[in-house]
């Protein structure tokens, strides 16, 4: 969850167009699927800007990116 807010901030400061959609089930009082949180959606002409976003929040800083 902490992890898509931040990827949630980071499309925005970039001009990103996007929506996160919750995976969360209010029948189970507010618990998450076992299969994460949501996914991201966005115009497909920006998918390759929302895939490098991932890259660069999940690489560590000082590390290369992989590949």
């Amino acid at each position: 969850m902490v992890q898509a807010e931040i990827l949630d901030a980071l499309l925005a400061e970039r001009g990103i167009p996007h929506e996160m959609k919750s995976y969360r089930d209010s029948a189970l009082d507010g618990v998450y699927l076992s299969s994460g949180w949501g996914h991201v959606a966005a115009p497909q002409d920006h998918a390759a800007a929302v895939m490098q976003a991932l890259k660069d929040l999940s690489t560590p800083p000082g590390a290369e990116a992989p590949v």
